[in-house]
């Protein structure tokens, strides 16, 4: 797993661990900045069974020829892969309408649903995205992840105005 080295990117990576956690799947997991060429050619030589990219590789899909990678991110994709999901291509806006690590616990909600319990790690991500400030709220998508932490009693309330 290849995450981005921010808050949003750190959730994210540690929704998608507890998922693989759960389903009994090893892992490894690397924070970067950018992925840069050097990059893509050290995963490459890796060749890894899998690959998930969380809050990040938004343009990876065309780049990995030996595996087909999972892209679970919020920033503007260069190039469409089968197993990425990403508001932009519903024409959402990755900045307001879903963060890195809520994409992420879109997925591991879609693997299990025993998941949603990782859903305040979610809400943290956004947080620590700065996703709040235009609204003072978490609108979009993220406003039906705290809904259903919510109800599920997971999180009492989430006010992020400082």
């Amino acid at each position: 797993m290849v995450s981005h080295i921010d808050a949003d990117g750190l959730s994210a990576a540690a929704v998608a661990v507890r998922a693989l956690e759960r389903l009994g799947k090893p892992y490894d997991v690397e924070f970067l900045k950018s992925l840069r060429p050097g990059d893509v050619e050290r995963l490459k030589n890796e060749n890894p069974d899998t690959l998930w990219f969380t809050d990040l590789g938004a343009g990876a899909a065309s780049l990995f020829a030996n595996v087909e990678p999972v892209i679970s991110d919020h920033h503007v994709p260069s190039a469409r892969g089968r197993y990425h999901l990403n508001c932009h291509f519903s024409g959402e806006d990755g900045s307001r309408y879903l963060s890195g690590s809520t994409t992420t616990y879109l997925v591991a909600r879609a693997i299990s649903r025993d998941n949603r319990d990782i859903a305040p790690i979610s809400i943290v991500g956004c947080v620590g995205d700065l996703q709040d400030t235009d609204a003072g709220r978490l609108p979009g998508m993220k406003a039906h992840v705290v809904a259903a932490a919510r109800a599920a009693g997971l999180v009492a309330a989430v006010d992020t105005r400082y």
